[in-house]
């Protein structure tokens, strides 16, 4: 995944204003508070010097696809693709706009999906996830210092299902000029470099049912990406979920 655009929010007068006006392209330099980078699925291909990798026996990773998952059903691997998503910005316009009126209260927007279940479903609570990396991912990995100004890694994210979409992470800020922050569910996984710039991510520990996306995530806690790979374990849940308490639990930096 590379960086080909990026988004922010306008600048507004304090922080009512700052939550509540909608979303206007901008270059890299300007100053913005959530920003948004979205990648692109150039990447090289299989050739004789750089054969398909056999993931799990006669399973090969395909040539096309830039993120594939195995799954396992009755005793038997399977590879399934997970297609991109685009993600919104949510930003409780009517709620922000009654907060705006006290001194001490917490705004907030969100970055969501739409629905409340991703069409891809998978059985295994212990499912692999491949990403076939671009030639730029590859140059930014192994640079010391990204050029760009946008350090990111791949991440698996455990969404929470509230109403009709599915929350990917939300940005809070104080009116009194508290540091804003970004608070995301992120699964532990362990991230291994395979050839033919291939990643392999593991979850080190079984998946609850729920909702997931895999995507590179920006380190800036002001920035996100608006495009992400998504995929459900289990049956879909019905009804809302509570916010994990991790994404309160940690402050920004």
């Amino acid at each position: 995944m590379s960086v080909t655009r990026t988004k922010c929010l306008s600048k507004g007068l304090g922080w009512a204003a700052f939550f509540c006006i909608a979303i206007v392209p901008c270059t890299a330099q300007e100053k913005g508070t959530i920003q948004s980078w979205s990648p692109s699925e150039a990447a090289a291909r299989p050739t004789p010097d750089n054969p398909q990798l056999e993931i799990a026996p006669g399973v090969l990773l395909p040539e096309k696809g830039m993120v594939w998952i195995l799954d396992r059903t009755e005793n038997q691997s399977h590879l399934e693709r997970i297609y991109l998503s685009e993600a919104r910005v949510n930003r409780h316009l009517a709620e922000n706009v009654v907060r705006a009126q006290f001194l001490v209260l917490r705004m907030s927007s969100e970055i969501d999906l739409n629905g409340t279940a991703a069409k891809l479903r998978l059985s295994s609570k212990t499912p692999i996830i491949f990403v076939h990396k671009s030639e730029e991912d590859e140059e930014e990995s192994q640079s010391p210092a990204n050029s760009k100004g946008v350090l990111a890694h791949y991440v698996l994210l455990h969404l929470r299902v509230a109403d009709d979409r599915r929350v990917i992470c939300t940005f809070t800020a104080w009116q009194l000029g508290i540091k804003p922050g970004r608070h995301e569910d992120v699964v532990k996984v362990l991230t291994e470099e395979l050839t033919g710039q291939w990643l392999k991510i593991t979850p080190k520990q079984a998946l609850p049912d729920g909702e997931y996306i895999v995507t590179r995530w920006p380190d800036d806690k002001k920035q996100y990406e608006s495009h992400v790979y998504d995929f459900g374990v289990g049956t879909p849940i019905n009804g809302p979920l509570t916010s994990p308490s991790t994404w309160h639990a940690a402050d920004s930096k």
